[in-house]
């Protein structure tokens, strides 16, 4: 059956963010008086949320106990840093813009559903494919009210709206959180290996296909058209 809806994930699928999250993650880090973490490990401490994030952090760098009000506290000075450097270095990765277009011209829709704060999501997404032509007019991410990934509320919503069947519906990602919402959804579940995680975890995760670029996330997307 033809794919008519592509729902992709942000971080480390539609766009490189590892150094806003880095630079981000570390003035947080910084304002705590703890020392930065390496650009490389935040690839494994994103992916759940911020507020999950925020304890990940916390948790990585050996953080002596806390309490309730001290999260939230901290939360919310790293959710400020990211609004005012969320769109630091980031870029699409090579061939998602040539992706997009053939999706359009393919008359196939897509989506970005993401764990990010869903503002910050849109700025990201402005900034890294600012004259580009590319556009993302649908964005779901983390705000008050509704339940991050891999609960897939929004996306089952949107479903039901446009009328589409699970087997018409493809979620593309790099992480296990991104695979669970797939299968969550009962639609397919796609691992990009150019992201932030490995093939390893997206394979115990239940991938129903990794792909090596997007050329080849296109290929298969097109396959049935």
């Amino acid at each position: 059956m033809k794919y008519k809806l592509i729902s992709f994930d942000l971080d480390g699928t539609l766009v490189n963010t590892l150094p806003s999250l880095a630079y981000v993650g570390n003035l947080w880090l910084q304002g705590l008086g703890v020392k930065p973490v390496a650009p490389a490990d935040y690839a494994f401490l994103v992916g759940r949320g911020s507020k999950n994030h925020v304890i990940d952090l916390l948790k990585y760098v050996d953080y002596p106990p806390y309490d309730a009000e001290f999260l939230q506290v901290q939360w919310q000075r790293y959710i400020e840093l990211l609004k005012n450097n969320g769109t630091y270095q980031v870029q699409p990765y090579p061939g998602l813009v040539e992706l997009l277009e053939n999706l359009k011209k393919a008359d196939i829709s897509y989506i970005v559903y993401t764990n990010k704060k869903e503002t910050v999501a849109a700025r990201v997404l402005q900034a890294a494919y600012a004259g580009t032509g590319i556009d993302f007019p649908t964005i779901y991410g983390d705000k008050p009210g509704n339940i991050i990934k891999p609960d897939v509320t929004r996306l089952l919503a949107y479903m039901k709206e446009h009328r589409l069947s699970p087997a018409e519906v493809m979620h593309v990602g790099d992480t296990n959180v991104d695979m669970q919402t797939a299968h969550n959804a009962k639609v397919t579940a796609t691992g990009v290996l150019w992201g932030f995680r490995d093939k390893a975890e997206l394979q115990a995760a239940g991938a129903d296909y990794l792909v090596q670029t997007p050329a080849e996330l296109q290929r298969l997307i097109l396959q049935n058209i």
